[in-house]
Parts: C-alpha cells; structure tokens; sequence
C-alpha cells in the first residue's frame, strides 16, 4: 500500500532556485523508480505515484522567520547607467546609428516592503533589487529630398530595438510582488515622412518581434514533479507573463501602423489633417499552456484589429489667436484599446473645440 507524503522544497524568500533545490528536479528522488516485490506482493510496481495537485506557494512559512516583527532595516543603493551612441555618416544623406543605454527602476515603497497585496497572506512578497533595463538599437536614416528638389523634407528611418529588463518587478499567482529573472522586448520601427510645405505625410509602423517573460524557476513551480498528474508544463520563456500577472495582460499587438496627412491652406493660416491608427489583432500563443490556470483573476483580453480615423482642423484668426477643432474615431468605432485592463470600450466619435490664446 502507498502513504501520502508532501514534499518541502527550500526556497528562502522567493522562487529563485526552485529547480535546484526541488528533490523532483535535481535527481534526489526519481519518480520513475520501481520496486520489486514489495510487501510480500510479487512483481514489480512504481515506488511512487506522484501528483502536483496539492501544489502550494513557494514562500517562507510565517513560523520559519525568527522575528517577524523586527523593524525593517534601512535601504539604500545607488547605480551607473550609461549612454553610449554611435553615427557613421556613409553620405551626406545617409546615415548609420547604433545606441546603447541602460536605465535603473528602484522598487517604489509598496514593491520593496513585505505588502500583503493578496488573501494568501504570505510573510514574503517584496521586491529586494532594482529592475535594471539594458536596451540598445541599430538604425538607417536616408535624407531622401536630393531626389525631389520640389520638397522641404523627405526622409527614412529603420530601426532595430532589443530592450532586457533584469529582475522584473510584478505579481506572482498569489498575488504578492516578486521578481521575474527578465522581460525581454524587440522588434523593428519605421518612420517616413514628406513636407512640399502645403501637403504633408507622416508614416509610422512597428512590428514586435519578441514580448516574453522569462522566469525558468517560476515556471517549474506550476509543474514541481514533471510527468505526474495535476501539473502544467509552462515554458520558461511565455509571450506577455505567466498567469496572474499584470506583464500578461500588457502585451502589445504584434504590429502598429499611422499615418497622418494634411494641408496649410490661406496662407499657412489654415490647417487641414486627418488620422488613420491600425493595431493588429493582440493574442497570446502560450495561453493555452496555461489551461485553466489563473483565468479567473487577471484573465487577458483579446483584442481585434483596430482601425480608427481623426480629423482635425486649424485656423489663425489672428496672430495671437487659434482656433482648433478635433474629431476623434470619426467612424464611431466600437473597440477596445490596446492593453486595456478592463472591458471598458474607448470613447465613440467625440468632437473637440478649442481656442488658444497668447498674451
């Protein structure tokens, strides 16, 4: 006969190690062993029948902290972060750019303190780093007006990012505030535009190639004992986050295009424009490794493409004064807008006068 034992994996104040110290993962205990004749039975049957179902948080037990109600000590840290860009000009016209900078997030009041910001009421839950972003780009940039002498400007830009955020502040599936190993984003950006002085055309696109959290030890808490029943095999690397977090409702449309055009008319008196904002469809492909995991609380949306136009108008009345008017979703589109938390659609056709005045 088989008794029931949990298993304890040492994890100190957070997730960070879990695969190391976790006897299921790191060769202490082989759920695929057998025995033979066990118990006066003849044959040979497994030495264990594991399941994940009981699976619980990977957090320190009130009892295992020795003064809970010690004062917290005083903290303080300081960081480098440095700018570095790079030019080659190929012609006078063209253009090779590289950059590099890094910027450093401290965990705010609320991050850094053991806030219980969920019902489990864990002694942990407390962000002890800063986020650290190391983000770089290589770009091309041609000046294309020698070849239409009639315009004031005309240009090309393309570029590449990469951006990584180490130590990655959010919630975790309980609700407390954790440290994910590192966000990683990329993908390609266009801009264009032309100027003959009375029309213009602006042109904006992006496509992102890569939005993910990567957390290789937070992934394996969702499946402690791989193989057995009750877990789920959640990649180390997930599009958005890992259910429950706020990186999982964030994720962005895989690719966004404007483009804007207008007028000056009477003398440069009179502005004349409008508005075209396409986002793709915004779905996530990990979803279904997730299951049911996390749906309840949390659950990200699913966004349709988006096309939505605007119309705006100005005119000088006189030197000092404007007058400007705006029509917002001219089409009275129903949506949703990217990144939207809730199911609160953005606002229909809206028109908008203003008057500005200088003294």
């Amino acid at each position: 006969r088989y008794t029931d034992e949990s298993v304890f994996v040492p994890s100190g104040q957070s997730h960070a190690g879990f695969t190391a110290n976790n006897p299921f993962t790191n060769g202490e205990i082989d759920t695929s062993e057998k025995v033979t004749d066990a118990q006066g039975q003849k044959g040979t049957v497994d030495k264990y029948i594991a399941s994940n179902a009981n699976r619980k948080p990977v957090y320190q037990d009130e009892s295992e902290i020795p003064n809970k109600w010690e004062e917290p000590k005083k903290q303080k840290d300081h960081a480098w972060v440095p700018h570095i860009g790079l030019t080659a000009f190929v012609t006078d016209d063209i253009r090779i750019y590289a950059r590099y900078n890094e910027f450093v997030r401290f965990p705010s009041l609320f991050e850094s303190s053991m806030a219980m910001a969920g019902s489990s009421k864990s002694s942990t839950g407390a962000a002890v780093s800063p986020e650290h972003a190391y983000n770089w780009e290589i770009g091309y940039a041609h000046n294309l007006s020698g070849y239409f002498p009639s315009l004031d400007y005309a240009d090309i830009r393309i570029n590449y990012f990469n951006n990584r955020i180490k130590d990655y502040i959010d919630r975790d599936w309980d609700f407390n505030v954790v440290q994910f190993a590192e966000k990683k984003m990329s993908g390609i950006e266009l801009q264009a535009r032309v100027d003959s002085g009375k029309y213009f055309a602006n042109f904006g696109g992006t496509y992102r190639l890569k939005q993910q959290l990567c957390d290789h030890d937070y992934a394996q808490t969702f499946n402690p004992i791989p193989g057995a029943s009750g877990g789920r095999n959640v990649p180390g690397c997930v599009d958005g986050g890992f259910p429950r977090t706020f990186a999982r409702t964030s994720l962005q449309p895989q690719y966004s295009l404007n483009l804007d055009v207008g007028a000056r008319l009477l003398e440069k008196k009179l502005l004349l424009g409008a508005r075209a904002v396409y986002h793709s469809a915004a779905k996530n492909k990990d979803e279904g490794a997730f299951g049911a995991m996390g749906w309840a609380y949390n659950r990200a949306n699913y966004w349709n493409p988006i096309l939505v136009f605007d119309a705006y108008a100005s005119y000088q009345v006189q030197k000092n004064l404007n007058v400007d008017v705006a029509i917002s979703n001219l089409t009275n589109q129903y949506y949703l807008d990217p990144m939207a938390r809730t199911s609160i659609p953005a606002p229909g056709r809206t028109v908008r006068v203003g008057m500005t005045a200088r003294f």
